[in-house]
């Protein structure tokens, strides 16, 4: 008997459905995060972050192109660690250094024109420059009229660093009271009414620096007893005048220890107190 033929055999296959997915309607925090970018999109369009350092006024930037200052020997420091050392906060004295967005330029510019490892730094004199402006803001003059006082000063000293000057009470002093005579509010004017209480305001801060006999500018800073800034130790951070070590690898051995005064004494090769002065300038002077 022949074997029978049969046709193609044919599976079924079942028809798939689509999965519904459940949408869930959009909500506050949706419209209010969609906001906020949109928000971010339009700010980054108009003021692009770009890697620089400040954006001055050309003349400003031709000035600090020509001031290209070696660190060897003249200190360096962030915006942060000079705004420890100053009393002030980094935005503010990023701004005197800067400039505040879409407002008139910078109080001063720093000699070091470009960043380094793409931190914005300054000098010994750009530290004691802002060491005398966070004197005269902490008092109340206004931010513009110190701009025209440093540009005036600059111009009729002769001097890149005009508060970094030893004279700046006798031979600068008319200029400040010129400016004064032209504001309009009283608070200035009463500020340097006189010379003697215009160097008051300065001397708690500048008494305390050292300047050099030839050029008459700022060459040591003591800050704290036993502490001194210079430029030309440890890139000018501050250190332990008696040991030479700066205060903050003091201070960060000791809390590495347990605060282990004489331990860390004894690591270091120097006297305890010597320890306790770093301490006390990291830990109380330092944030004050």
């Amino acid at each position: 008997m022949g074997a029978s033929r049969e046709g193609p055999r044919t599976h079924s296959v079942p028809e798939l459905q689509e999965p519904v997915l459940e949408v869930a309607a959009p909500t506050a925090e949706y419209f209010k995060a969609r906001k906020t970018i949109r928000k971010a999109k339009v700010r980054k369009a108009r003021w692009p972050m770009k890697k620089r350092y400040c954006k001055l006024p050309s003349k400003l930037l031709r000035w600090s192109a020509n001031m290209i200052t070696p660190i060897l020997g003249h200190g360096i420091y962030t915006i942060p660690e000079a705004a420890r050392l100053v009393h002030t906060s980094a935005g503010r004295l990023k701004a005197w250094f800067c400039g505040w967005p879409r407002r008139p330029g910078p109080i001063t510019t720093s000699d070091y024109s470009e960043p380094v490892d793409s931190f914005r730094v300054i000098s010994f004199l750009d530290l004691i420059d802002a060491l005398v402006v966070a004197a005269l803001r902490e008092k109340g003059v206004p931010f513009q009229y110190l701009r025209k006082v440093q540009r005036a000063l600059a111009r009729d000293l002769g001097r890149p660093h005009p508060f970094s000057y030893k004279k700046l009470y006798t031979e600068g002093y008319h200029v400040f009271a010129e400016m004064a005579a032209e504001d309009k509010t009283l608070r200035f004017k009463e500020i340097v009414a006189n010379q003697y209480a215009f160097k008051s305001i300065l001397s708690p801060f500048l008494d305390a620096v050292q300047y050099t006999e030839q050029t008459l500018t700022a060459m040591q800073w003591r800050p704290y007893a036993g502490v001194v800034i210079d430029p030309q130790r440890r890139f000018g951070k501050p250190i332990v005048e008696s040991a030479g070590i700066p205060t903050s690898i003091l201070m960060a051995a000791y809390r590495a220890n347990n605060r282990d005064l004489a331990a860390v004494a004894d690591w270091y090769g120097v006297a305890p107190h010597d320890i306790t002065t770093a301490v006390e300038f990291e830990e109380i002077w330092l944030a004050a």
